[in-house]
């Protein structure tokens, strides 16, 4: 149990204060990766052949003494830019490759990593939080209140091999440095019919294939509304001023005047013949024998063949514990005003069926009903 790979195998999780000693493995990988990005691809003829491209990476990144079994990790040598180091673009993923080969057969292994007694640790995180002294016990404690970051930057983790190596591979620029690609160019798309033009710089020609007027022949002012105009031809869309877009006749509406509809009473009021604010036109409730209740308001007129009253009415409620259910029906206008007839509902559920029924008020119960009414007068 105690081979290496039964050891490389088995782990297990500590919380130190102190980092682990040393992550070989890690830091090469990052500085190998650092260095190759540095590495200018370009499609100059003053380029380095693939021998001297490996003879650069063998300079830079073979230890600076030889290591044995026994004696500590040293480091690579120093890390240096390139300076003006380049490669063809033409052969680009033929140098990379080499390069990536090289790591995996040669300096992987000189560089020390995979050792175990150097990588019996690995670092996942760092957790930072405040410490303060408490002088009772003599004891550092976590500071009141306790705020804990977590710094994974040097946390080792691993990708699927192919896809890093096609992303790195693929990941390229002539006459400069590997980065982020950039988007890809449009596939030569052009758009037909109400848009016209290439994916990538179209105008909306028409609207349900009715022609709009290019902007250059007309260009559209600040404020301006996009109208249909008739032509001889049929008709286009084009920018006008508010004022001058066409506007149809409105004719089948209902208008807010005297002389048509108009609401002539409403408000909340009480059946003893009191009412809230605001009260518009004066609408009074009180009421009278056998559920009725008798609605008036300034300037009421008994109906006739040339107008009629449209009557709103709502129980209100003041709370849910307290409300009463009630059925409300208009009863008739008169001549001074008009009346409602508020009864009571209930469930009977004599004959063993559950039925709605309808009962009659008493006359305090009538008397603390509240209702919402908005009276509206519409002409013959």
């Amino acid at each position: 149990m105690m081979v290496a790979s039964r050891i490389m195998d088995s782990y297990q999780l500590h919380l130190k204060f102190a980092p682990p000693p040393a992550q070989p493995e890690e830091d090469a990988v990052r500085e190998f990766v650092a260095w190759l990005r540095t590495v200018e691809i370009s499609s100059d003829p003053d380029t380095l052949s693939l021998e001297m491209f490996e003879a650069q990476i063998r300079e830079r990144f073979t230890p600076l003494s030889p290591l044995s079994p026994l004696s500590p990790l040293l480091p690579l040598s120093p890390l240096s830019p390139p300076g003006n180091l380049k490669i063809p673009a033409a052969q680009s993923v033929e140098y990379l490759r080499a390069a990536f080969l090289m790591w995996t057969t040669e300096l992987r292994s000189l560089s020390g990593c995979g050792d175990i007694p150097a990588e019996e640790c690995m670092l996942l995180a760092k957790v930072n939080v405040s410490l303060v002294w408490d002088a009772l016990t003599n004891v550092w404690v976590l500071a009141s209140p306790i705020v804990a970051t977590l710094d994974e930057t040097q946390r080792p983790y691993v990708l699927h091999l192919r896809m890093l190596q096609e992303w790195a591979l693929g990941n390229l620029t002539v006459s400069g440095v590997a980065g982020p690609l950039s988007p890809p160019a449009s596939p030569g798309i052009t758009l037909s019919g109400d848009v016209d033009g290439p994916l990538e710089n179209n105008i909306v020609s028409a609207i349900q294939n009715i022609p709009v007027v290019p902007t250059l022949a007309a260009p559209p002012g600040d404020g301006q509304l996009l109208a249909f105009q008739t032509t001889p031809s049929g008709g286009h869309w084009i920018a006008v001023d508010p004022s001058a877009a066409p506007v149809s006749p409105i004719t089948d509406v209902v208008r807010h005047t005297a002389k048509t509809y108009s609401i002539v009473a409403a408000g909340v009021v009480t059946c003893d013949g009191t009412s809230g604010n605001p009260n518009y036109n004066k609408l009074t409730a009180k009421a009278g024998r056998g559920g009725t209740v008798a609605v008036t308001f300034a300037d009421y007129t008994q109906p006739d063949a040339s107008f009629m009253y449209i009557v709103k009415v709502l129980p209100v409620s003041p709370n849910e514990d307290g409300a009463l259910p009630l059925n409300v029906n208009l009863g008739a206008f008169q001549a001074r005003g008009f009346t409602l007839v508020l009864k009571r509902l209930g469930i009977s559920v004599a004959g063993g069926n559950p039925e709605l029924i309808a009962g009659p008020l008493n006359d305090d119960e009538l008397k603390q009903v509240e209702l919402m009414i908005e009276v509206s007068r519409y002409e013959a």
